[in-house]
């Protein structure tokens, strides 16, 4: 019966199945859709922001991620490039393999701004929540991590907890899952 379950759960875990393609969350008449891998905003029905049709999203978190008092919105992306057109003067080329990216951005009426972007992460996002865990009044942004295997694959091996600080965030925590 165990067997069963596990694979149950690891069946209804895929992302690439069609009982998996779509996640919303309504708040104050503004629906966030996650379809297809396509995150999209709609406020009262009216089509306000979608991401890229190159972007391959597999989760959105709504959540004070950097502490500010505000709501973001949190993306787990994949998508090739590492910078895009705003890469640092000292980067040659851009990296266009296909990686994973956490990326910020929030509502102000009827736009949405990015708020912060990641470049390349060195370990992929497999699964993400953002919640206080020390009782601090901060949050904190709790990862599975993986290793890049297939595109748009995340194979989780780590549990890592990341805080934000002025201008990104840092790492506070890992742990191999076989250590948990």
């Amino acid at each position: 019966m165990e067997l069963i379950l596990i694979a149950l759960y690891f069946l209804l875990s895929r992302t690439d199945m069609p009982w998996h393609v779509r996640t919303v969350e309504c708040m104050a008449g503004v629906c966030y859709s996650l379809q297809n891998n396509i995150f999209t905003i709609t406020k009262n029905d009216k089509h306000l922001w979608q991401t890229p049709k190159e972007w391959h999203v597999d989760q959105f978190i709504l959540a004070d991620s950097n502490n500010d008092g505000q709501t973001e919105i949190n993306l787990l992306v994949w998508k090739p490039g590492d910078y895009g057109s705003s890469k640092p003067f000292w980067v040659r080329k851009n990296d266009d393999s296909i990686k994973n990216h956490l990326f910020l951005y929030q509502l102000d009426g009827e736009t949405v701004n990015s708020v912060w972007q990641s470049s390349n992460l060195n370990k992929p996002n497999c699964s993400a929540e953002i919640k206080d865990i020390d009782n601090d009044g901060k949050n904190e942004l709790v990862v599975l991590e993986g290793e890049y295997t297939k595109k748009y694959k995340c194979k989780p091996k780590y549990q890592a907890i990341w805080r934000w600080s002025e201008w990104g965030f840092y790492n506070i925590d890992r742990k191999n899952l076989t250590a948990l």
